[in-house]
Parts: C-alpha cells; sequence; structure tokens
C-alpha cells in the first residue's frame, strides 16, 4: 500500500515540475515576442504623473481618446477625432504654453455628458 501512495506522489511531483517548467517556457517565449496587435490601435503619446498614474493618447481607427489610468481605475477624459487633434504622426505632440489647468478644463468640458 505504501508503495503505491509513494509512486502516485512521486506522479503527481513529476508532472508538477512538468506543468511549471511548461509555464516558464511559454512566459519567457511571450516576453521575448510580446503580444501582438491586430494593428487596429496603437499608442500615440503617453505621459507619466507617477509611479502608478499616467495619461495616454491612443488612435483607434479615425479616432483619438485620451485615458487616465492608475493601479485602480481606467477613465477615458476625452474623444475627439483625428482631423481634431491634426496628424502627430509619430513625433510627441507639442507642449501647450497655457497652465494644465485650462488644458484640463478645456479637455473635461468637451468630455461627453459634462456641463458647461
Amino acid at each position: 500500500m505504501t508503495r503505491v501512495v509513494l509512486s502516485e506522489i512521486l506522479q503527481m511531483l513529476l508532472l508538477l515540475v512538468a506543468v511549471l517548467a511548461m509555464a516558464a517556457f511559454c512566459s519567457r517565449l511571450l516576453l521575448q515576442h510580446g503580444v501582438r496587435s491586430a494593428g487596429f490601435l496603437k499608442v500615440l503619446d503617453r505621459a507619466y504623473f507617477g509611479p502608478s498614474r499616467q495619461v495616454v493618447l491612443l488612435a483607434a481607427g479615425e479616432r483619438v481618446i485620451l485615458l487616465g489610468l492608475s493601479d485602480k481605475r481606467l477613465e477615458m477624459l476625452v474623444e475627439m477625432s483625428r482631423d481634431e487633434l491634426g496628424d502627430p504622426g509619430d513625433r510627441p505632440l507639442p507642449v501647450p504654453a497655457c497652465r494644465f489647468g485650462e488644458v484640463l478644463r478645456r479637455a473635461l468640458r468637451r468630455r461627453p455628458g459634462s456641463v458647461d
């Protein structure tokens, strides 16, 4: 009876080692080659405001979306057409000459459902 139990425990341990080795292989493969996108989304720019806070300018087809990201929340700040934004190409967007508060107020006014 003990020989059968030891045999089963050994089989389970070998199976566990095999599963862990396969998981390590797959994660290494994903890290090397990355996860590929179909090409519909493109990150145009991003700005970090701390270790877990950032805004991301994302192009999705003909729409451009400004997202606010934190470790606990994702929020769409502004959505506009590419024509409204202009064509930034691969260069970073120019920094506006006005203060951040004014830029934020203008962006929030254009937000769907906002009250002027």
